[in-house]
Parts: C-alpha cells; structure tokens; sequence
C-alpha cells in the first residue's frame, strides 16, 4: 500500500515509474511518452501533465487505481 503522504504531482516522472511499474499503462493510455524519455527524470508529473495539456483529476484517479490505492484524490 501507499503512504497516505503520497503525492505523485511532485514525484520525477523517472523515480514513479521506478517505483511503481504497474503505473506505465495509465502513462501508454494517455499516450504519454514518458518511459524512456530522456527529460523523465527532470520533470514531475504535474510538469508532465501540463506539458501534455492532460486534466490532473482524471489522470491521478487512474493512476491511484493502478497503484491500488486506498484514497484517490478528491
């Protein structure tokens, strides 16, 4: 399980998808190009998502699913 202090927006894009592999396919779903991307390991995932022009909200609720967490984002 997660620690409830868990806040992936100021996460590396790198270090999550280290440490939480199971979180790639919500990454490949949004046709982020993240694994692999030379700039992973500078950026976090709120960097990464606004790069991409994604919606947080819907985005940490997949990836809160995917990491099998108890309490995804309000």
């Amino acid at each position: 399980m997660i620690s409830q202090s868990f806040q992936p927006l100021e996460m590396i894009v790198a270090e999550l998808l280290e440490q939480h592999p199971e979180a790639a396919p919500v990454f490949l779903k949004y046709r982020m190009n993240c694994l692999g991307c030379q700039m992973s390991p500078f950026e976090t995932l709120g960097d990464a998502l606004r790069i991409y022009h994604l919606p947080e909200q819907p985005f940490l609720q997949e990836l809160h699913a995917a990491l099998d967490m108890d309490h995804p984002p309000a």
